[in-house]
């Protein structure tokens, strides 16, 4: 009975109201037992693109990841002040399932061969228990060599965990977290990447979708000749072009449902 009236009496949970904090706040509660975290969050990005989604389109500065988050993703050591964050939004006229589906179903070697030279993936979870909605999450490991501009060829490995949620008013929405096991290994002497961290949330609009893509990286460069932004432009970039190959994808090869 007491246990029962402490819950009673707990406030409600609360989820910032700003991007530069909530993107990261879906970071951190992407794979939480509880949605609770995610339908108030997604509640906040959802007012937050009704006014201001036009903003991201060209990309736009978000706060670090804490350091807490870091710490619990693999036990690792992973510094977060070195991180430098940005966010890029885009509408989609494809639902949170219909853009969730092209990307577990198909590998990036399919949906965007130009940049993406190979990929493997080691599934964790059941795909199939995921995209019927029996479950809510999936997760698995991939490895990929990806052709960046300038001639910059990367390959890594990362954790993705995709996740579905429920908003408030019982709409199904959508939320992913990636990270980067270890340093990349790269082809050019003067860039280093340390650690990446990556978060996409899916809310339905009109029976498409709004999206923010966020990337946080900790990229360092040899040299006084490369400019420190260059590796925020690359970030941006390529979530720009995830975004409309996604949606280009999706409109010629829709997944069955």
């Amino acid at each position: 009975m007491v246990a029962l009236l402490l819950l009673a009496c707990s406030p409600p949970p609360e989820a910032p109201k700003e991007l530069d904090e909530l993107i990261g706040f879906f970071f951190t509660h992407a794979m939480d037992e509880d949605e609770t975290y995610l339908q108030v969050g997604g509640e906040n990005l959802a007012a937050w693109m009704d006014a201001r989604l036009d903003e991201t389109l060209d990309g736009y500065a978000v706060n670090t990841l804490d350091q807490a988050t870091l710490d619990a993703l693999d036990g690792s050591a992973r510094p977060a002040d070195d991180l430098l964050g940005a966010a890029v939004g885009h509408e989609s006229p494809h639902s949170p399932w219909a853009l969730a589906a092209s990307v577990a179903n198909h590998y990036p070697t399919e949906r965007n061969p130009d940049r993406t030279v190979s990929y493997t993936r080691a599934n964790e979870t059941d795909r199939s228990c995921f995209l019927e909605e029996r479950c809510d999450r999936y997760t698995f490991d991939f490895t990929s060599l990806s052709s960046l501009p300038l001639g910059i060829e990367v390959e890594s490995t990362f954790r993705q965990q995709m996740r579905w949620f429920t908003l408030p008013d019982g709409q199904p929405a959508f939320v992913e977290a990636n990270w980067m096991h270890d340093p990349a290994d790269i082809n050019v002497d003067w860039l280093e990447v340390r650690g990446q961290y990556y978060a996409w949330v899916s809310l339905p609009h009109d029976g498409g979708s709004r999206n923010m893509y966020a990337t946080w990286a900790d990229t360092r460069f040899v040299g006084d000749s490369v400019p420190e932004s260059l590796g925020v432009d690359l970030a941006i970039g390529t979530m720009q072009d995830d975004a409309t190959t996604l949606d280009a994808w999706t409109e010629a090869n829709p997944s069955p449902r």
